[in-house]
């Protein structure tokens, strides 16, 4: 049986374009953070286009605006070269993980909601179905389609002066 921290309770709303998965996504992990947006408002607010999105081509001010850090890594510039041990963290951490990979369909972002290595739980905006996968699998086409990566987001830590 495998060990699974205990996973993260997420609202998610099926994305309302194809093209909406960052949105959807996004607006699962701000729920959680009581932080109340629509898909549409995320959608314009970070310059998604019918093209969709990418992470890290999210404007940076945009987490901090709404109180929150943001972290992206490429699939193949995590620290250490150890995207595993990133999604861990970032986890333990609190911290609200998802990741972006190419797929038959094209490019697609997904939460994850638990790891357990070499298994990861992601929640697809898509269909809002939670699915187990081989993360390395999932890492593989990463390399071989040569796109893809990982971003942790966090409440801001507050300065005490």
């Amino acid at each position: 049986m495998l060990n699974f921290q205990m996973e993260k309770a997420y609202i998610l709303t099926r994305q309302e374009t194809s093209y909406f998965c960052v949105p959807a996504v996004l607006q699962a992990v701000f729920r959680r953070r009581k932080i109340h947006m629509s898909q549409r408002d995320i959608a314009n607010r970070i310059g998604c286009t019918e093209n969709g999105t990418r992470f890290e081509k999210i404007p940076p001010n945009f987490f901090k605006s709404i109180g929150l850090g943001f972290c992206f890594c490429y699939y193949n510039e995590t620290p250490f070269n150890e995207p595993d041990l990133f999604i861990e963290d970032a986890l333990k951490e609190g911290k609200d993980v998802v990741m972006g990979y190419s797929t038959v369909h094209g490019l697609h972002s997904v939460i994850v909601s638990d790891f357990a290595d070499p298994k990861v739980r992601i929640i697809d905006p898509a269909d809002c179905l939670k699915k187990e996968e081989n993360f390395y699998k999932i890492l593989e086409e990463m390399y071989r389609r040569n796109d893809g990566g990982f971003a942790a987001i966090s409440n801001l830590e507050k300065r005490v002066n």
